[in-house]
């Protein structure tokens, strides 16, 4: 398999700026392909930014994958609105610190199974109340499309979390991530996304149940000087995360799932260790082990692979990476276990 991107962006005037990153992919199995992998228009009003077109976001702390929102789908074609400098409140609200908010509105694919042309909405909020801590709330939706159009008695519902009054009209995962910084542990951080896939009634308005879990850690100094670092993460879903009655394609876009590839009833295990050379290159090993329950048969994968990423003259930086994995309980036309073993390269040029 091979792909050549070019990613171009530049301003078209002071408040308006324009990327585009066209794609052409070839492989052996599937005719050659062009393709917009993404482009956007940027604008801003006043203190808001606003970007209309296609481009990936990662909502979350995760380094491995993200539980509500990550690169692993095709980017929707839709508008992305956020405050460009930090909102600040008085009072017992200014511990909150700087505030950033982030919303986004998108039409899904049109050829899905269950229901004809949602529409897709996110909002996130992020905090920053000191220099060491900072969290996020976000909540999707994947909400109306054909035969499932909201009414005027549903927007409140919709709003607070709460089912609609007639059928089922939105698929919503709502949550909360944080990070966590040690300074005096080497500059560990410690991080974590907690998000559920439905509502129980709360105090006030409905809160996520049916949770989905993810933690880690970071540490940049794994020793004094800093050559090394390591992250270790850890990720848990449910059996009914990303699945809906309604929306029975699940959480995806063109057949993708929008959040963690983990996918439902899962659970992953993540290391990865990281030594900095001094001549502007970097050598990872990395392990994970991921449990599948979603199917008639359980399947686990083992993998273990190698990258290593150096900066050359004249903007050029080359990755490559190799490794190896064992997938238990997928049985190949030998009727044993899969053994995949892959590589890849990647060469950058910056002009």
């Amino acid at each position: 398999n091979a792909t050549l991107k070019f990613r171009i962006e530049g301003k078209v005037d002071e408040d308006l700026l324009l990327s585009l990153t066209p794609r052409v992919t070839s492989a052996s199995d599937y005719q050659n392909d062009f393709s917009l992998a993404a482009g956007y228009l940027k604008t801003r009003i006043n203190n808001v930014e606003i970007q209309v077109g296609k481009d990936s976001l990662w909502w979350g702390t995760g380094k491995n994958g993200t539980l509500i929102m990550s690169n692993n789908a095709e980017p929707q074609v839709g508008i992305v609105m956020r405050n460009l400098k930090p909102l600040r409140f008085n009072g017992l609200l200014g511990h909150l610190g700087d505030i950033t908010n982030t919303f986004i509105y998108s039409e899904l694919d049109d050829d899905r199974t269950d229901v004809e042309s949602p529409s897709f909405v996110g909002w996130r909020s992020d905090f920053v109340p000191g220099s060491n801590f900072t969290f996020g709330l976000a909540r999707t939706s994947i909400v109306g499309g054909k035969g499932h159009a909201l009414h005027r008695s549903d927007y409140w519902d919709f709003i607070i979390g709460k089912n609609a009054y007639e059928g089922d009209k939105w698929n919503s995962i709502a949550g909360i991530d944080f990070r966590w910084r040690l300074p005096q542990l080497n500059g560990l951080q410690l991080y974590g996304e907690i998000f559920g896939e439905d509502q129980a009634d709360g105090v006030v308005i409905p809160t996520p149940s049916k949770t989905a879990y993810l933690a880690g850690a970071y540490l940049p100094r794994l020793i004094h000087d800093g050559e090394w670092d390591l992250t270790v993460e850890w990720a848990r879903t449910n059996d009914v995360w990303y699945v809906h009655g309604t929306y029975h394609d699940g959480y995806t876009h063109k057949g993708v799932i929008i959040g963690d590839p983990l996918g439902r009833d899962a659970t992953r295990y993540y290391v990865k260790l990281t030594n900095y050379r001094s001549n502007n290159s970097q050598l990872s090993l990395h392990y994970q082990y991921t449990e599948q329950n979603s199917g008639q048969d359980p399947q686990s994968i083992d993998s273990a692979w190698l990258s290593w990423h150096r900066i050359l003259p004249d903007n050029y930086s080359v990755k490559v990476s190799i490794g190896k994995a064992k997938i238990e309980n997928f049985y190949n036309h030998a009727g044993r276990n899969q053994d995949d073993y892959f590589t890849g390269i990647t060469l950058t040029k910056r002009f």
